[in-house]
């Protein structure tokens, strides 16, 4: 076989299902165009199919949204003059590192509590004084940016 003849037979075949989808989109429109008419005849009183059904029945257009999550009140963190008068430490750190993180972080001290347990899972095998360094010299960093 030649290419030539290929190309022949190939379009061909492409022609003949062009002529075939040509044929049912002609056959569904008229199909179409008879169910409309004869579905007048039956229901001369039904105008469209938005009608068809009580307003009860059909779905909303719009959807309604949930209602609205209440705000979660943001946890209070101890004034840093509470933090300051502290005889010890919280934790095994002391005072200045955990005043200096706090101070970073305007005193939110759930944060601060949260950004050293990251950094105690990241570094498991650090100190926990080293990882309250760690967030402070990470935080200085990032807002030298």
């Amino acid at each position: 076989m030649t290419a030539g003849f290929l190309l022949l037979l190939t379009t061909g075949l492409l022609c003949a299902a062009f002529a075939l989808v040509a044929l049912l989109i002609k056959v569904v429109q008229e199909e179409r165009t008879r169910l409309s008419s004869s579905s007048k005849m039956i229901f001369p009183s039904i105008r469209s199919s938005s009608q068809a059904f009580p307003p009860s029945a059909q779905q909303p257009s719009k959807r309604t949204s949930p209602l609205p999550k209440p705000p979660v009140p943001p946890t209070k963190a101890p004034p840093l003059s509470v933090l300051k008068s502290r005889k010890a430490p919280v934790h095994a750190v002391g005072r200045e590192v955990e005043a200096k993180l706090l101070r970073l972080l305007n005193g939110n001290h759930a944060t601060a509590l949260r950004l050293v347990q990251q950094a105690q899972l990241r570094n498991p095998d650090r100190s926990e004084q080293w990882c309250w360094e760690k967030v402070i010299s990470d935080l200085e960093r990032d807002r030298r940016v």
